[in-house]
């Protein structure tokens, strides 16, 4: 029976592991300013992956217009470095160590891009 007594401290230990608190999650990191000229395949991946959900979150978030940022955002070159400049920003202006001013100046920022987004069109 050691078998069976092996398969139980097993699933013994996998309920332990789900039933665990987890710890709270971590701020995100700060980063920095996005290069996508001068990164690597897997961090430009994991780059574009969070843009594109921060782009998503924030069109629904901000009810931007489709006029402002098209469904194809992404196939425009200068409004994807616009975007990833303003989610750049976004990720230093609220994170924790902010000292607060960060998102009423990211806000300012905000609204100058997209008044030129607007110009633009």
């Amino acid at each position: 029976m050691p078998d069976s007594d092996a398969r139980s401290q097993a699933q013994q230990a996998l309920v332990d592991d789900m039933t665990r608190p987890s710890a709270p999650p971590s701020p995100p990191s700060i980063g920095g300013a996005t290069s996508w000229r001068t990164m690597q395949d897997q961090q430009a991946r994991d780059e574009w992956r969070a843009l594109r959900d921060w782009v998503e979150w924030g069109t629904v978030r901000y009810e931007i217009s489709v006029s402002l940022i098209p469904e194809c955002w992404w196939k425009h070159g200068a409004l994807v470095e616009e975007l990833s400049a303003l989610h750049s920003a976004h990720r230093a202006a609220f994170h924790p160590t902010d000292s607060g001013n960060g998102p009423i100046t990211w806000h300012q920022h905000f609204a100058n891009a997209m008044a030129a987004q607007e110009v633009k069109i």
